[in-house]
């Protein structure tokens, strides 16, 4: 008797959380795009460089995906606000990455990164910030 006391709180507990998912709870797969990014190279430290051109090539991603949704006259009025905002903090918008090619060239360190980026997050972004056309 003292075991199904003991169980049934258990039972009920987990029985609880088994619900369907909320409507839109699955989150899209993130789409792959390559891109290209440059830094000034510093022989000093060749980590930051990289780093840098590789922040260049998100944000070149970042870009590219946002040029899908955005209304020509708002971008046009507003590049200031996508630059602040989408541009700012490409990696809340990159689900991973990986560095296809990199290298000194000249004066620059370049990357090219294959980038997987969420398509949702940016559309959802750029109709915040009053950007994207109409739906």
């Amino acid at each position: 008797m003292k075991l199904k006391l003991t169980i049934l709180p258990a039972v009920l507990l987990l029985g609880a959380c088994a619900h369907a998912p909320a409507p839109n709870a699955q989150k899209a797969a993130p789409e792959m795009l390559q891109s290209d990014g440059t830094a000034d190279f510093d022989a000093r430290d060749i980590s930051a460089s990289r780093n840098r051109a590789v922040l260049d090539a998100e944000r070149a991603a970042v870009a590219r995906v946002a040029e899908l949704y955005i209304d020509e006259t708002a971008k046009a009025e507003k590049y200031s606000a996508l630059e602040n905002g989408l541009l700012k903090n490409p990696q809340l918008y990159v689900a991973k990455r990986k560095i296809v090619s990199e290298g000194r060239d000249g004066a620059s360190y370049r990357v090219r990164v294959r980038t997987w980026v969420y398509q949702g997050r940016i559309a959802s972004e750029l109709r915040g910030l009053e950007l994207s056309g109409p739906a």
